[in-house]
């Protein structure tokens, strides 16, 4: 308990810092040009290419540096960490989607920033595994693994969809982003390409090239660059209904959840509840 009371105290203090320092950084750079520097944040859904996306990202663009050895086993990092450091960068963490409405707000530096938002079929994240915890679901409903302490965090399937779709509703100016499915990305879709070209970022090549980059975070022995090294880009199928084990607890959540149906919905996954029918014959 007492350990649970010290985390929440470091959390509230670092936030209460970071806010403080936004705003004396602000004062400082009150007259500094917009966009001398960029931010791109990529998050979303756990367990659907963010990842992949920050590698690939971080292969094909210049004077951005991947933000790396914060966390040894994910190169995860907030851009909390990042936005108020001089430079251009790249961050990774899924759980940044509860933050990114209050970017803007504390963009001292006023740096251009850039958001990803990954997305991926509600069914193969419930049957998703993390490669350190291949034993258990990652995702549930409401919580989630910690795949270093390996017990149950706050913030699950639900929680993670409503804040995307929250900001996909939004319709907000003020954070230009951009929602991206597992899906398209690992189909080589050119989303990547045209949304760093619209917002005038330099690339060195197409994002199906990635993998030819001398500057990825993740080599091909991690298993996500390994496959096709042609694309670098590995072609997945669907997972929920290749066991069936997995098809039961996919199905057994939408029986007795159905705001589930809401969010294949709202990704263009299904139009209807049809698939079930076509699973239970």
């Amino acid at each position: 308990m007492n350990t649970i009371k010290r985390r929440f105290v470091r959390i509230i203090l670092e936030k209460y810092l970071f806010l403080a320092k936004s705003f004396l950084l602000k004062a400082i750079y009150f007259f500094r040009p917009h966009f001398l520097e960029t931010q791109i944040v990529i998050c979303g859904i756990p367990r659907s290419g963010t990842s992949l996306l920050f590698n690939i990202i971080s292969g094909i663009t210049i004077d951005i540096n991947p933000y790396t050895n914060e966390n040894l086993i994910s190169n995860e990092v907030s851009y909390r960490k990042l936005l108020h450091r001089k430079g251009s960068y790249i961050s990774k963490m899924p759980s940044d989607i509860f933050e990114i409405k209050s970017i803007t707000k504390v963009n001292a530096r006023k740096k251009k920033i850039l958001v990803f938002v990954c997305v991926r079929d509600p069914r193969d994240v419930m049957v998703s595994k993390h490669q350190l915890i291949k034993d258990r679901y990652y995702m549930q409903l409401d919580t989630r693994w910690s795949p270093t302490k390996k017990v149950k965090i706050k913030n699950g399937i639900n929680q993670f969809y409503d804040a995307v779709l929250e900001l996909k509703d939004s319709k907000t100016k003020s954070i230009n982003f951009q929602i991206i499915r597992y899906e398209d990305l690992t189909q080589g879709s050119n989303v990547i390409d045209k949304f760093l070209a619209e917002n005038g970022v330099i690339t060195t090549m197409k994002a199906d090239e990635y993998s030819r980059s001398d500057r990825l975070p993740y080599r091909s022995g991690d298993g996500i660059t390994s496959g096709e090294e042609c694309s670098g880009i590995l072609k997945r199928k669907r997972n929920w209904s290749s066991s069936e084990e997995d098809m039961t607890h996919v199905l057994n959540l939408f029986a007795q959840n159905g705001h589930l149906h809401d969010y294949l919905k709202e990704f263009d996954y299904e139009e209807n509840q049809e698939w079930i029918v076509t699973c239970t014959k």
